[in-house]
């Protein structure tokens, strides 16, 4: 099989050419901007599974696109082990290619997607742990640069924040500070207190901080998305780390096993209020704190009506931030 360009369109001819009308016939597939996609997403999450969450549709989907994809290109684009997915030499040549293609695409369709009156959509995500309260000041903010623009927030999952940003399927995201970013694509708009949860009988439930050192060597459960770390890890507590999605879980070996937990404040992480029972005593970790930031996709910035939203939101730290 021969790849060949058409324009901006790449084309994978069979090889079967020929007219009409003799019978024979040139058999074309086109690689479609959903096959590229499909390509992108397993390339970044390592997994077809996360891959099809990230995208919304059935791991089956991404699979035979994949699979096609490497059909109509004659290269194989992953290595498929037991426990992981590698990229080939193929696979990462592609990567470096498809994904600005997919940047620029997106750029595109939001730059000229419209709303039924004629006026641009702003859209806000918020990482599913955080309360949706936090959005308010960034909402009230974009109404103040755009108020002919419909805002809309969306609940999303803390590892396909980039990804979404990178689409364009949302304008700005709300989440914990990350790991491995710099501070030039996002702003904090506001500080949480790091604290322990531990069950009444601990010998530290009647305390009313704690220094961190205290911590070290122990057992620290943390609630996380998908069981993974998608932020970073507390500087400062050299702890055993046992990570968790599900809040229950985590309340539960509190209970049973005696573990501490590591928990934000409830106004800003609403599962922390199971903890507020009876059976549980909360502990402040001294000089310890959690910043929620806004991000945006590298480029918005130099926008001038993007850059007045994000002067905004500096100005108005102090009534925008929650510190708890």
């Amino acid at each position: 099989m021969q790849v060949v360009r058409a324009g901006h369109t790449i084309v994978a001819s069979t090889g079967r050419a020929a007219s009409r009308g003799s019978g024979r016939y040139l058999e074309e597939e086109i690689v479609e901007l959903h096959h590229l996609r499909y390509f992108v997403s397993v390339a970044d999450e390592g997994s077809f599974g996360r891959a099809a969450e990230r995208l919304h549709t059935s791991v089956s989907a991404v699979s035979r696109g994949v699979k096609r994809l490497e059909t109509m290109l004659g290269r194989e684009l992953f290595v498929r082990g037991y426990h992981e997915i590698v990229l080939t030499d193929a696979g990462e040549a592609l990567l470096r290619r498809a994904r600005p293609a997919l940047a620029e695409v997106d750029r595109i369709r939001r730059e000229f997607t419209v709303t039924d009156a004629g006026q641009g959509r702003f859209v806000i995500g918020i990482v599913s742990v955080l309360d949706p309260s936090l959005t308010t000041g960034v909402i009230d903010a974009v109404r103040s640069v755009w108020p002919e623009r419909a805002v809309e927030v969306r609940v999303i999952r803390g590892w396909e924040r980039r990804s979404l940003l990178a689409a364009g399927e949302i304008d700005a995201a709300i989440g914990l500070r990350p790991m491995n970013e710099s501070d030039r694509e996002s702003i904090p708009i506001a500080t949480m207190r790091r604290c322990i949860a531990v069950r009444r009988s601990h010998e530290f439930a009647e305390r009313a901080d704690i220094d961190a050192a205290e911590l070290t060597g122990l057992r620290l459960w943390v609630l996380s998305e998908g069981g993974c770390w998608t932020t970073r890890p507390p500087s400062g507590i050299s702890a055993s780390y046992i990570l968790d999605d599900n809040i229950s879980t985590i309340a539960s070996r509190v209970m049973l096993d005696g573990d501490p937990t590591l928990i934000g404040s409830p106004s800003v992480v609403p599962a922390a209020r199971v903890f507020d029972g009876a059976e549980f005593a909360v502990i402040p970790i001294r000089d310890q704190t959690s910043e929620v930031h806004l991000f945006w996709e590298p480029g918005r910035a130099r926008h001038p009506e993007f850059a007045i939203l994000l002067e905004g939101l500096r100005g108005e730290r102090g009534s925008v931030a929650v510190t708890a």
